[in-house]
């Protein structure tokens, strides 16, 4: 098994830098917050709907149109988790798939940076796309 790509912050400074999490600033009035909150305000929203829009969007849901490739073991993916701050997504790798009677994969073993693995089912992953299938696309 290949080991998850390193960060570029754990290259350039030796760790990663861990900041704490920022109080939710989304419902204070516009009228009521200084210019570095409202530049947080915003950027809280921008990843709120990117979470929100974006993510999904690579978790297609059409199953029932045409028929779905199974996730590949060795793929990369994103672990959807509730409330997970912005920037905060954690990466993990796909290590072994659980198809069932019917052949579809729904649970997964994957494994993070901690080289613990876990079971997962595929609703709560988001396989992200590689270099081949972006060039295969196009």
């Amino acid at each position: 098994m290949a080991p998850l790509p390193r960060e570029r912050v754990n290259i350039e400074f030796g760790g990663s830098l861990t900041l704490p999490a920022e109080p939710d600033s989304i419902g204070i009035p516009l009228n009521r917050v200084k210019r570095w909150d409202l530049d947080k305000m915003q950027a809280q929203s921008f990843w709120k709907r990117w979470s929100g829009e974006y993510l999904p969007q690579l978790h297609k849901r059409g199953c029932w149109l045409s028929k779905k490739d199974n996730v590949k073991v060795g793929s990369l993916a994103i672990l959807k988790e509730d409330n997970t701050p912005s920037l905060k997504w954690k990466m993990v790798r796909i290590t072994k798939d659980h198809p069932g009677d019917d052949g579809i994969v729904r649970v997964v073993t994957i494994t993070n940076s901690d080289s613990r693995e876990f079971q997962r089912p595929t609703s709560k992953i988001t396989v992200l796309p590689s270099v081949k299938e972006e060039d295969d696309a196009a």
